[in-house]
């Protein structure tokens, strides 16, 4: 498989993600909710802040997939701060 056909597969996957995400963006958005709430509930929230951090980038990442951008809005460069 060479480059030009490993981008096609590749291009044709975001293409199927960002549908999806238009479609169904909600629905990842309510899982996602529902997600962090129950390891919110198991974990006694001791990781509450960054689990709703890690869910607002995921919902980012699902709208900017949806509105068809190259980087999914909520990404950044930026290495997570070190463990406390």
């Amino acid at each position: 498989m060479g480059t030009a056909a490993g981008m096609s597969f590749l291009d044709k996957m975001k293409d199927k993600a960002g549908e999806l995400a238009r479609t169904h963006g909600d629905k990842l958005d309510r899982g996602l909710d529902k997600a962090t709430h129950a390891i919110n509930r198991r974990t006694d929230g001791k990781h509450a802040g960054k689990l709703v951090d890690l869910a607002e980038r995921a919902k980012g990442a699902v709208g900017g997939l949806a509105q068809g951008r190259g980087e999914p809005r909520g990404y950044d460069d930026e290495p997570p701060p070190p463990p406390v």
